[in-house]
Order: C-alpha cells, then sequence, then structure tokens
C-alpha cells in the first residue's frame, strides 16, 4: 500500500498502512493467522481511527476515512466496511454485507485471470470440500465479484434506474491496451458510487506496487466522494475541489470561506 504514497499530496490525503498480525487480517473469508485465531481486526481499525483523531483533529476526521486494501487486504476492507465512507477492495472480496452502510461508495478492480481469488467466486468442489481458491478461502456461497458489485449498488447503494426496479451499468473508463474496462452503476437514485474495473490480461497483481495501474484513480475516486460530500465538485485533471457556492477551489469545502 505504499505505492499509494506519492498521491497522497496531491489529494489531500494521510495514507495510513497498517500491518496484521503475522502479515494477516480477519478479513471473515480471508487469511492466514488473523482468521484463524479470530484476531478482531475490525476494532483494530476503528482504535486507529480514533487514535489518530484525538491526536491530530485539525487533520483527521474518522467520518471521511476510505479504505483500499489488495487480496487479504481487499477483504478486511469490505468485512470493516462500516468504518468508512468508501472503500476499494482490489482482488478480494467478501460477500457478507449485511454490516456495510447505506450509501459506502464502491471501486471493485479484480483481473478475470485472477486464479488465487476467483473473478466467478471461491466455490467449493462438492466432492472434496475444497474451495477453487487459495489460501483456505471459502465463503458460505459463491458469488461472483460482478454480482458482488451489483448486490452492492442495488441493496446498500439504490441504484435503480426505473419504477421497475430495472438496473443498469455504464461504461465508465476503458484501457484498449491494458484490457481494462470499468463499468458504473446508473440511475437517478443512487447515493453512492458504485463501480467495477475488469481486468482481461490480469491475475492477481502479484507485485502490487509495479503491477496494479489504478493507484491514481482510486484516489480520484475517493477525492470525488470526498468533495461531493459538501457539495463539491472534484476535476481529476487540475487535482482540486471546487465548492458549487461559492465557485472557489478550497480543500473539499471544509472551510468557511469555502
Amino acid at each position: 500500500m505504499s505505492s499509494f504514497t506519492p498521491f497522497a499530496n496531491s489529494h489531500n490525503a494521510v495514507i495510513v498502512a497498517p500491518d496484521g498480525l503475522r502479515g494477516s487480517f480477519n478479513g471473515l473469508d480471508c487469511c492466514g493467522y488473523a482468521r484463524d485465531s479470530k484476531i478482531d481486526d475490525i476494532k483494530f481499525f476503528s482504535q486507529i481511527q480514533h487514535t489518530l483523531e484525538e491526536e491530530y483533529p485539525l487533520f483527521i476526521n474518522s467520518s471521511y476515512s476510505y479504505g483500499v486494501g489488495w487480496s487479504n487486504g481487499g477483504f478486511m476492507v469490505m468485512y470493516a466496511s462500516r468504518l468508512f465512507k468508501a472503500i476499494s477492495p482490489i482482488s478480494g472480496y467478501t460477500i457478507d454485507i449485511a454490516n456495510m452502510r447505506e450509501g459506502t461508495g464502491i471501486f471493485f478492480h479484480h483481473g478475470l485471470q485472477d486464479q488465487v481469488v476467483r473473478p466467478t467466486g471461491c466455490c467449493a468442489d462438492l466432492n472434496t470440500n475444497r474451495s477453487s481458491c487459495c489460501c483456505g478461502i471459502k465463503p458460505s456461497k459463491c458469488v461472483s465479484v460482478q454480482e458482488m458489485m451489483k448486490d452492492i449498488a442495488q441493496k446498500k447503494n439504490r441504484c435503480i434506474s426505473d419504477d421497475a426496479g430495472t438496473f443498469y451499468l455504464e461504461q465508465s473508463f476503458e484501457d484498449v491496451h491494458g484490457g481494462i474496462l470499468c463499468m458504473t452503476a446508473t440511475g437517478k437514485s443512487c447515493i453512492a458510487n458504485s463501480t467495477i474495473c475488469l481486468y482481461n490480461h490480469s491475475r492477481h497483481f502479484g507485485s502490487f506496487a509495479t503491477e496494479f495501474p489504478m493507484k491514481e484513480h482510486v484516489m480520484d475516486f475517493f477525492a470525488t466522494d470526498m468533495c461531493s460530500s459538501n457539495n463539491g465538485l472534484w476535476s481529476d485533471r487540475n487535482k482540486t475541489c471546487c465548492c458549487r457556492e461559492t465557485k472557489i477551489e478550497s480543500t473539499f469545502c471544509f472551510d468557511s470561506t469555502g
């Protein structure tokens, strides 16, 4: 996650990168020592938020926390989603969204060639009861990442396009050379952004720092959410938040003049 650090200044963000016990987090369905030992990593994350807010009240507001995680970290930010205003799970997702708050922005990223956390879902073999994914990932049912995104968009972010309950996705980004296609849920009733990016040529982004190409896009997604929360308009190009009421640029329109 340290590869996000270069984008901190341009997006007026504070990057916090916690370490899980023995390199793992208890993300419900994944993984390792933390999950097997039932470590309460949601409480761990919450304590970090409150400690930083108390020590740096001028810079930190836990109500405007955002979560991005890769692999086991992707499972973790989804499992702990109620702590964040928006999340971006990369190459990892849990299917339990019971505790996710309504209006939580979601920015999925997943490689279609991923054999570690399969985009079609971590399905258990009926004969052996072994998961099709690595690391003992075996959720209660098999749900694809596309189905998961649709579920969140409809149930948590109210993205229904018409009275008949129709659900639509529109293309929001494409990199033909890189084999990347992003789709965003549409509808006037949407209360948060629900977007999924699928990578046709990518596996599990094993060397995350060099292989995952959309770090700046993730930061723009969070900045857009933060800016719009205060009736502002974020510019991906200029990295500024323009406050609609005063027509001036401000740090996410928090100060009294913007």
